[in-house]
């Protein structure tokens, strides 16, 4: 069954919102999840947990953290996850964070 949803939900960014300014576009690891965000990070962090050190293959991985409310999700909205967890994505071999 396909999603066909086309918000992620109240708290993000609308996809059809015309004064949106797109400043940064990312993907998740698999370019499944593709995202815009209209403003600067409101800090960042560095996570040293076991999926983190496994996805980067490194000891840590640094994220940016943006308010919701500056972030819309353009593509993927069925695979796309809240609250930052992981999912194994068909046909791919490691697992992707959307966050």
């Amino acid at each position: 069954m396909i999603n066909m949803k086309k918000e992620f939900g109240p708290d993000y960014a609308s996809i059809a919102d015309v004064n949106f300014k797109t400043k940064y576009r990312a993907n998740c690891y698999c370019n499944t999840v593709q995202y815009e965000v209209c403003s600067d990070p409101v800090d960042s962090k560095i996570c040293h947990c076991l999926a983190c050190q496994k996805l980067h293959g490194a000891p840590m991985q640094w994220a940016a953290i943006f308010h919701k409310h500056d972030v819309r999700i353009i593509e993927g909205m069925g695979s796309a996850l809240d609250k930052g967890q992981f999912q194994w994505t068909a046909g791919h071999p490691i697992m992707c964070l959307s966050s």
